[in-house]
């Protein structure tokens, strides 16, 4: 099943992908990992902030 997915550097979403979770396939690039974006997030994007689990805007 395809679900909604950020890489994350460093704390911050590089980047949102729909993925399957299948790490023999395809793995994230150095330096980031892969977070599942939970359904009640909301519209996650580039640029937010992610702890490992939880999203949150940045701050402007």
């Amino acid at each position: 099943m395809v679900q909604n997915y950020a890489l994350v550097a460093s704390g911050v979403v590089a980047n949102t992908i729909i993925w399957d979770g299948d790490t023999e396939n395809w793995q994230p690039p150095d330096g980031q990992v892969v977070v599942l974006i939970p359904s009640d997030a909301g519209p996650v994007s580039i640029g937010w902030k992610c702890d490992g689990s939880a999203f949150t805007l940045p701050e402007l």
